[in-house]
């Protein structure tokens, strides 16, 4: 008979400092891909059955098997019967990326970086057995910062992965956790509403209220370089100016003795930078509406109703004419290039015939 399991305690945010920092960890250096994530937690789950072998003794299976049962009692024997504060000792160091030290800040650890969560797996302790997988992975997210740096056309995939981790972790899984929002295109707005379905769908709430679900990578950068866009050349020490990011921590926009008359001329870089941040503000619309929708308790058909009419309304502005015209324009400008290409081939041809 084995003894009976105690429960590990929770994780207390407010007065424990226990999470360590350590060196840049990228589990991944692939950001292209990001198909669907929810296989890597599924098979981690079904793997190992643990409950049903505790019941099991070695004179109820066949002979050939009775080895396997005696190994995977005694793995779970060697773990379960810990106190509970000393696994939560062990998934502490074990789970927090590259522990290497304590320090007495918000920010005490290196983030979890995640480039493409298809070719991402969580730790290996929590794959050891289904018991240690439900006790420990609440405390794995909690005490990790996690990034994603994805496509708008990867928003599918990753809200999958992050509607797995709700139902398993609760509505604040992530001791922080953002988005990376990296060359968003207005051609992928139609993706734009798994993120208000993943709102809706779930009880999940991905940052502090201060802080933005959404970021547009350099955003805050870009912003200042509009503000700098009409100003005096005595401005041109704001650039130098440090800002801060979500997480407090301090961020200059760029070098000193960078040319601010460089990024005057760039007015194309410019007009980029404010679709940007329209394209930032449509995003936050999106996640407003799934929240709402959950807030309100609308019903399925209201909410699919009122996304429709959102998507609708958002390809019809300036910006998404004004790309499916830039579409069209190099289009054109490719086919009229072939076409000259065409035409040359065929003064060549007729020269050499005449020779």
């Amino acid at each position: 008979m084995h003894s009976q399991k105690s429960q590990p305690l929770p994780p207390d945010h407010g007065s424990q400092v226990t999470v360590a920092h350590g060196k840049h960890n990228r589990l991944s250096t692939d950001a292209n891909e990001f198909t669907s994530p929810i296989h890597h937690h599924t098979r981690a789950i079904t793997a190992i059955e643990s409950s049903a072998e505790e019941s099991l003794s070695v004179a109820d299976v066949p002979t050939q098997s009775k080895h396997n049962v005696i190994v995977s009692n005694h793995r779970q024997d060697l773990f379960t019967p810990l106190p509970a504060e000393v696994r939560n000792r062990i998934y502490e160091l074990c789970l927090t990326e590259q522990p290497i030290g304590i320090r007495e800040s918000r920010y005490t650890h290196y983030p979890v970086y995640i480039g493409s969560i298809a070719k991402w797996t969580e730790p290996a302790l929590l794959q050891t057995s289904k018991f240690i997988r439900d006790e420990a992975t609440r405390l794995y997210y909690a005490n990790n910062t996690v990034t994603i740096h994805l496509k708008t056309s990867e928003f599918p995939s990753a809200c999958r992965w992050l509607t797995s981790i709700s139902r398993r972790c609760g509505a604040r899984p992530f001791r922080f956790f953002r988005f990376m929002v990296m060359y968003p295109r207005w051609d992928d707005l139609a993706g734009f509403q798994s993120l208000a379905r993943l709102y809706f769908d779930t009880t999940l709430e991905l940052a502090n209220p201060e802080i933005a679900d959404i970021e547009l990578a350099n955003i805050r950068w870009a912003q200042n370089i509009l503000a700098l866009k009409e100003g005096d050349p005595d401005d041109i020490k704001l650039a130098t100016t440090p800002v801060f990011d979500s997480f407090g921590n301090r961020v200059n926009i760029f070098p000193e003795r960078w040319p601010m008359r460089v990024f005057r001329r760039c007015s194309m870089f410019l007009g980029a930078v404010q679709q940007f941040t329209v394209m930032l503000l449509a995003l936050q619309d999106a996640l407003e509406l799934g929240r709402k929708a959950r807030q309100m308790k609308w019903p399925r058909a209201r909410f699919e109703l009122e996304l429709a009419t959102w998507l609708e309304d958002k390809e019809s502005t300036t910006q998404v004419r004004s790309a499916k015209a830039q579409r069209a324009g190099r289009r054109k400008k490719s086919e009229a290039e072939a076409d000259k290409k065409a035409a040359r081939e065929r003064g060549f041809a007729a020269l050499l015939g005449r020779t």
